[in-house]
């Protein structure tokens, strides 16, 4: 169950935002829909046009597992605010952020019986879903959230950082 050794490039999560749909009914109707697992999303941050990709609502555990069948090494974990910052070279920069995770007893992998022999690190509680983390580009950094540099969140993380001192040290360090 090693979830996380595979880090996508820009091109790989682009394929995968490209070639990886869900079938799913229309609630009321029941009409078949296709919509997508993954997408990117782009946005202006310091004067570059920066890509994240994150995930579609529907998306299930298979999905981010396994997003092809002909190739099993790939998952797509680190689709859930993976950023890439183009560089002059023509590069990406990537920024990882917290890799996609799942409640107890969500899916197999994580239900209780599987999980209560293992040696816990930690365990944390998860309030309202928001978790901000930082990019830094050309120097300055950016408060963000798995897909927004604007969310309501942002400024509020800004301001806080900006007036406690051990906070902001420890940032920008």
């Amino acid at each position: 169950m090693d979830f996380y050794n595979f880090l996508p490039t820009f091109e790989e999560c682009n394929e995968i935002c490209d070639k990886v749909k869900l079938a799913v009914k229309h609630p009321e109707t029941g009409e078949p829909k296709t919509m997508f697992a993954f997408a990117p999303n782009t946005h202006e941050v310091g004067g570059k046009t920066i890509t994240t990709f994150n995930y579609g609502l529907f998306t299930s555990y298979q999905t981010f597992d396994t997003p092809f069948d002909d190739r099993k090494h790939m998952t797509a974990y680190e689709l859930r605010g993976i950023t890439f910052i183009p560089q002059e070279d023509g590069s990406y920069e990537r920024v990882l952020a917290l890799p996609k995770f799942f409640n107890l007893n969500q899916h197999e992998p994580v239900q209780y019986g599987y999980l209560k022999d293992k040696k816990i690190a930690r365990v944390q509680d998860k309030r309202d879903g928001s978790m901000v983390s930082f990019i830094r580009v050309d120097g300055k950094l950016y408060p963000r959230t798995k897909n927004s540099f604007i969310s309501p969140q942002c400024p509020l993380t800004d301001k806080f950082v900006e007036n406690n001192a051990n906070y902001k040290e420890f940032i920008h360090a």
